[in-house]
């Protein structure tokens, strides 16, 4: 996709939600025509409104969340229904920020970071 590195590379503070952008889809589900996955020009569009942007892999949106983090030295708090499921070809980016991004396609938050 596309690469970039801020320094600091993470700027995570107590209280920012965690979001998952797109919806994970994989195999057959995914279409490049899907208006509901993330592409290379979502990526440039939220990286200037966002802490930190990472793609969803297999393990799941929750474990990327976990995962940015515990990089920040921080806890994710989860909340809802586990999103534990892979997300194919990075269809979906999990997000952290002060607020929910605005976008054509769908966000949800998971949590925040504590």
């Amino acid at each position: 996709m596309v690469g970039y590195l801020a320094e600091p590379w993470l700027t995570a503070k107590r209280g920012d939600g965690l979001y998952l952008v797109g919806v994970p889809k994989v195999g057959a589900a995914v279409r490049l025509d899907d208006p509901e996955i993330a592409d290379a020009a979502l990526v440039r569009e939220l990286l200037p409104r966002v802490h930190a942007l990472v793609p969803v892999g297999s393990r799941g949106a929750w474990h990327e969340a976990d995962v940015l983090a515990r990089e920040a030295g921080l806890e994710a708090e989860l909340e809802g229904a586990a999103e534990t499921g892979s997300a194919g070809p990075a269809t979906a980016l999990v997000a952290e920020a002060s607020d929910a991004p605005r976008l054509s396609l769908p966000v949800r938050r998971l949590g925040w970071l504590r």
